[in-house]
C-alpha cells in the first residue's frame, strides 16, 4: 500500500517540478527581454537628468563672440560683462519620477530573474 502511495506521489512530484522548471524558464526569458528593453529606455531617459553640454558650449561661444566684438570695436575687454556660465540645472520632477520608475522596473525584473533561477536550482 505504501509503495503504491510513494510511486504515485513521486509521479505527482516529478510533474510538479517539471511544471515549475518550465514556468521558470519562461519567466527567465521574459525577464531577460524585458530588462534589455527597459535598459534601452533608461539609457535615453537618464540623459535628461544631467545638464545639456550644448548649453554650456553656447554660453562659452557667446562669451568668445562678445570678446571678439569688443576687440574689433577697440573697446576694453573688461567693459563687456561676461555672460553667466553658472547656469543652475534642475531636472523636472516628472523626469525624476520617470527615471525612478524605469530603474524600479529594471530592479524588479532582475529580482524576478534571480528568484526564477533560485526556484530552478531548488527544483533540481
Amino acid at each position: 500500500m505504501w509503495s503504491l502511495y510513494l510511486a504515485e506521489a513521486e509521479k505527482v512530484d516529478k510533474a510538479l517540478v517539471e511544471r515549475w522548471t518550465g514556468d521558470m524558464d519562461g519567466i527567465l526569458i521574459f525577464a531577460g527581454l524585458f530588462s534589455a528593453s527597459v535598459t534601452a529606455f533608461i539609457i535615453e531617459s537618464y540623459k535628461k537628468l544631467s545638464p545639456d553640454s550644448g548649453d554650456t558650449t553656447v554660453a562659452l561661444l557667446m562669451q568668445i563672440s562678445s570678446q571678439l566684438v569688443a576687440i574689433s570695436n577697440g573697446t576694453n575687454l573688461n567693459a563687456a560683462p561676461p555672460p553667466s556660465t553658472n547656469i543652475q540645472f534642475q531636472p523636472t520632477s516628472s523626469m525624476v519620477a520617470v527615471n525612478i520608475l524605469w530603474f524600479l522596473s529594471l530592479a524588479l525584473a532582475l529580482i524576478c530573474a534571480l528568484s526564477a533561477t533560485l526556484v530552478q536550482q531548488w527544483a533540481r
